[in-house]
């Protein structure tokens, strides 16, 4: 039997969302209907009322619901009723923040009844020894990968966010080579080449003929700027598709703040996950190529081509 069997009510926690995402992913992974994902429903008390009966119509369903401590602090009287109860419409999964106090009532009951799943997060300590493991663990390896990790740390920080999305995308631009040092230095030298990003715009909204004029322009004498600089919007437009929370979405892509992401959430829209992919592994064999020391701007105006036939719209 499922272990969401146990309770109508369950709550997977912790403060990186790529952890508990795969924590929840795990969870869900052992119940047999259909799943259903929300952020925030507004219809939460309907949904509820609906668990308390089986459907003549569908299987009962587990409703996998994002929300943040500030949402489920209004729900909890409605929540709070759930946890233990015999499982009769479907369950309900939160994936949220640890609770502020120790004594929350909703956790303190969820908790009772075997119904808090928390995410293994890496002290402090730790984090080094932990990022080093999971960089060792990728499919094509890593060289010296507690260099790597040490490198990784150096620009972004604690943030296990952060550094997931920066093992992910390090590893899609290495394809099935083994992760370097080096690498790391590259997916950030994008930042001393700002200048660049309307080259990297035109290429991504598939307009060929403007991305070779901005990159003759500007980019003449840097094409493996010109390339970071595309790298790193890609690396946005990723981020923006993993999360449509902007800081979170932003401390995935390695940056600080909160920028403005509302061009590179239009380009996800647009371009999706599958797509982005295709056009970052094929940023990374233009620079394994030039990394050959074959003609670095005749590799650029080629990717260029080649993006244009994956991202133009009809009638472009």
């Amino acid at each position: 039997m499922s272990a969401l069997h146990a309770s109508v009510l369950h709550a997977v926690i912790g403060t990186s969302h790529r952890l508990r995402d795969g924590v929840a992913e795990a969870l869900i992974a052992t119940w047999n209907g259909p799943i259903k994902r929300q952020v925030e429903p507004d219809d939460a008390q309907r949904l509820i009322l609906d668990l308390a009966t089986a459907s003549l119509f569908e299987e009962p369903a587990c409703h996998l619901i994002r929300g943040r401590a500030e949402w489920v602090k209004r729900q909890k009287d409605l929540f709070r009723d759930l946890v233990g109860q015999p499982v009769v419409g479907g369950v309900v999964v939160l994936i949220t923040d640890p609770p502020a106090r120790k004594d929350d009532a909703l956790f303190k009951a969820l908790d009772k009844a075997g119904a808090v799943h928390a995410a293994e997060e890496p002290s402090a300590k730790d984090l080094a020894d932990w990022l080093t493991h999971r960089l060792t663990a990728l499919p094509q390896g890593a060289t010296d990968p507690r260099k790597i990790a040490f490198a990784l740390i150096e620009h972004l920080g604690s943030d296990l966010d952060a550094l997931l999305s920066a093992v992910e995308v390090l590893s899609l631009l290495r394809l099935d080579a083994p992760i370097d040092a080096a690498a790391v230095d590259e997916l950030y030298a994008s930042d001393a080449a700002k200048p660049l990003f309307a080259f990297s715009d035109a290429v991504l909204e598939g307009d060929a003929g403007r991305a070779l004029k901005q990159l003759h322009a500007v980019g003449a004498g840097h094409p493996e700027q010109a390339l970071s600089v595309l790298v790193g919007d890609l690396r946005k437009v990723l981020a923006c598709l993993d999360s449509d929370d902007d800081a979170e979405a932003a401390r995935l892509a390695g940056l600080f703040g909160r920028p403005n992401l509302y061009h590179p959430r239009r380009r996800a829209k647009h371009l999706g996950r599958v797509m982005t992919q295709r056009l970052l592994r094929g940023a990374a064999l233009a620079q394994r190529a030039m990394r050959s020391g074959a003609d670095a701007m005749l590799i650029l105006e080629t990717l260029v081509l080649h993006a244009r036939a994956l991202v133009r719209r009809p009638g472009r």
